[in-house]
């Protein structure tokens, strides 16, 4: 007791692509959840206790055929309860693809995969603005190649892979970042731990793309913490660099969290393999493994923040997050917070509106409140009304 279940989206008996994975009947005391495959670990459950939280399988990389899927939780007393399994029937035409979670600069990077068909394949690497990076010869029967170490020139990209029939036709897609390089004096962070790009909501590749494209320009360095990348030590490692000015993160959130059982409004951030809670009050978890406060990195001291852009559902409702990240309790001048003050829907309308403002940063403004009128001039979606508000005065320049 409780009679724990693992729960997996679509019909079990013939799944494919990404596979998302939840808990459900855990009682009251569950503090941790977990998901294993084959009688192996796969990840943890960051916010389980929201329905709309879960892991994602990507069944590409498996070998096709039958698996088993546990839940597994840990109440507050360290008791473990496993689930019964679920047996699953994986059923992809790609299938145990195989590859580095992210390149590394100066490497080749090795893809390896087996095909269920005998029509060719092609592999191909896209900027995150749409420019074609590297696209391989025709192979058939499989894939086993290495895309050159000097195609990567951006630090994320999409790797996609094509089979030829009437015309090439896409079967598997991934996002693909750089491995973090921790030395280097970065003036722009991007954050992105979600992992489910490009799929909306949390798609904002045309916003990435229109800031990678602002640092070039400007000769900023920039880096990008993408999915496995970004993890509690490489974002604090990152935020803790003096040089850094400016951030855009997309994520996961919410206004509140669940602590010992109970709601309590606190903003919440998911990052890989664990989340973020605004700031630590007695009675909270201490800071470490699944859980880390953002209070602790104190930069609600530094006035050397300037833009902090957070895509993320509920990332301003209570003005929370923005009080600890950027001004505490009195507002810095040339201080920008901006945060959605509304869940993220899917549609081309959030995206656009999100790259406009970095657009017209780099194309036409330097001053953030033209950036958001002309970026609110552009899009008349009803949905979008100057839903976020900012701290600071409204002459927060990008050089």
């Amino acid at each position: 007791m409780p009679n724990i279940r693992a729960q997996v989206s679509g019909n079990p008996a013939n799944l494919s692509g990404n596979v998302d994975v939840n808990v459900a009947n855990f009682g009251p005391g569950a503090s941790r959840a977990f998901v294993l495959m084959d009688g192996q670990f796969v990840r943890e459950i960051i916010g389980f206790s929201d329905p709309n939280s879960g892991v994602s399988i990507d069944s590409n990389t498996y070998n096709n055929g039958q698996h088993e899927i546990k839940a597994v939780t840990v109440d507050y007393f360290g008791d473990v309860t496993v689930s019964d399994k679920v047996e699953v029937n994986f059923n992809n035409e790609l299938y145990c693809v195989s590859k580095p979670d992210s390149f590394e600069e100066g490497k080749d990077y090795p893809v390896l995969a087996m095909f269920s068909e005998s029509n060719d394949l092609r592999v191909r690497l896209v900027d995150w603005d749409g420019t074609e990076a590297y696209t391989s010869p025709a192979m058939s029967g499989g894939i086993n190649l290495a895309i050159p170490e000097n195609a990567f020139t951006r630090q994320i990209y999409d790797l996609k892979i094509e089979k030829q029939a009437t015309s090439w036709e896409g079967i598997y897609q991934h996002g693909l970042g750089k491995t973090y390089i921790r030395n280097f004096p970065y003036e722009f962070a991007i954050f992105l731990p979600v992992t489910d790009f490009p799929i909306p909501p949390a798609c904002r590749k045309e916003t990435v793309a229109e800031i990678e494209k602002i640092c070039e320009d400007k000769g900023m360095l920039y880096v990008v913490l993408y999915e496995g990348q970004c993890t509690w030590d490489n974002f604090a490692s990152v935020l803790s660099k003096g040089s850094v000015r400016y951030t855009y993160m997309v994520t996961h959130g919410h206004w509140a969290t669940v602590i010992n059982n109970q709601l309590v409004q606190r903003t919440r951030l998911l990052l890989d393999g664990s989340q973020v809670i605004s700031y630590w009050s007695p009675g909270f978890p201490p800071e470490g493994g699944s859980i880390h406060y953002m209070h602790s990195l104190n930069l609600w001291r530094s006035e050397r923040m300037k833009i902090v852009h957070i895509d993320a559902c509920y990332s301003a409702l209570f003005d929370d997050m923005a009080q600890q990240w950027i001004n505490d309790q009195i507002p810095i001048l040339g201080q920008l917070y901006i945060g959605w003050q509304d869940e993220i829907y899917c549609g081309d309308g959030w995206d656009t509106f999100s790259r406009n403002i970095w657009y017209s940063l780099g194309e036409r403004e330097t001053n953030f409140f033209w950036a958001l009128n002309y970026a609110l001039s552009q899009n008349q979606n009803p949905q979008i009304p100057d839903i976020f508000r900012y701290i600071g005065d409204d002459q927060v320049c990008f050089p």
